[in-house]
């Protein structure tokens, strides 16, 4: 079982850098099977190598030149199971604010708190930059907004979304991507 896609290149580009991202090791419980790490174990950098091999996107030297940015400045986590990589999460500074770009936990691993472990990451990172954690994602889908929100997150006021260059440049770019902006919406979180 792979992580698909933009996933796969950023567990490989991860691992090939072969450095922790996420300041220690902390199981997500007593005797936890996984941790947040960089890839830095063999099986992990061997199976980064596999993922490396799958059908990445055309945009690819772009979206790994923005990775190499996103890890250079501490805006990626990794969760490893075993020493392969199970999830991942990618964050974004928009001009100060702090803005969840991306988490992705394999089908398998999901409903074991390797998710909510990564948000909380990521919002460790964010804390102090401002007051609030942003992301964008599905509306509809029971697994995006619904569940965001029962993890605490807010859906964001359209006037507040208006009000925000930084947020509507993201739809932008997201609608640019093919994403329909009428089927997205924004959260945030206390951070």
């Amino acid at each position: 079982e792979f992580l698909p896609g933009a996933a796969a290149a950023i567990a490989a580009r991860v691992c090939q850098q072969r450095r922790r991202l996420y300041a220690g090791f902390q199981p997500w419980q007593a005797g936890g099977q996984w941790a947040l790490s960089g890839g830095r174990s063999a099986t992990a950098r061997a199976q980064a190598a596999a993922l490396a091999q799958a059908q990445l996107p055309a945009s690819l030297p772009d979206a790994l030149a923005a990775l190499d940015a996103a890890l250079a400045e501490g805006r990626v986590w990794v969760a490893e199971l075993d020493g392969a990589v199970v999830g991942y999460a990618l964050a974004l500074d928009l001009d100060g604010q702090p803005h969840l770009e991306q988490i992705s936990v394999l089908p398998s691993r999901a409903g074991r708190g390797v998710g909510r472990a990564l948000i909380e990451a990521v919002a460790g990172w964010a804390a102090g930059r401002a007051p609030w954690l942003t992301l964008a994602t599905y509306r509809d889908v029971e697994w995006n907004a619904p569940l965001y929100v029962h993890l605490g997150w807010e859906v964001m006021a359209e006037d507040d979304v208006r009000a925000d260059a930084r947020l509507l440049a993201v739809r932008a770019e997201e609608a640019e991507h093919g994403l329909d902006p009428d089927a997205r919406v924004f959260l945030r979180r206390r951070v």
